[in-house]
């Protein structure tokens, strides 16, 4: 290595008397810059430019979230999962309802009730249909919203 502090050390190199090079004029802004610069932000007006093969986005860019924070349709999403998650915490007191009046039936006349079974049926299919709902399973809102209250019968062969 050249011992005289008066020459310059080859590029990419650093100078011997490790003092950092005076920043170039403005009207420079293309020219290679050394390993211990700063970086500078961009003149006035003028996009800022990313290092190539970089893939983050360019300062001041939100990236994908920002599109989904302001998006009209995620927000009405919560809306109606807090309603059917309410509407599921009533539907579970019903289902219990129904599970302790048919045990107590049966426990009575040897035999459930035909009519309560069937609403056991139909309540479970719409616990089916807002969990679905609840786990973005489907885009289907569970009834009254999109689907019909589900039917009740068996659909056994």
């Amino acid at each position: 290595m050249n011992e005289d502090p008066g020459k310059e050390a080859p590029q990419g190199e650093p100078r011997p008397d490790s003092t950092p090079r005076e920043p170039r004029p403005a009207d420079e802004p293309d020219a290679p810059r050394s390993e211990w610069e700063e970086p500078r932000p961009p003149p006035a007006g003028e996009a800022p430019r990313t290092e190539a093969g970089s893939d983050a986005p360019p300062p001041g860019d939100a990236g994908p979230i920002r599109p989904n924070l302001t998006s009209k349709a995620t927000w009405l999403r919560l809306v109606f999962i807090v309603l059917f998650a309410i509407v599921y915490g009533i539907v579970e007191l019903v289902l219990t309802a129904v599970v302790v009046i048919q045990f107590l039936f049966t426990l009575l006349t040897g035999a459930p009730n035909e009519r309560l079974r069937e609403l056991g049926q139909s309540l479970a299919r719409y616990v089916y249909q807002i969990i679905r709902f609840l786990t973005y399973n489907t885009e289907l809102r569970p009834f009254p919203i999109d689907l019909d209250w589900p039917d009740g019968r068996q659909n056994e062969p």
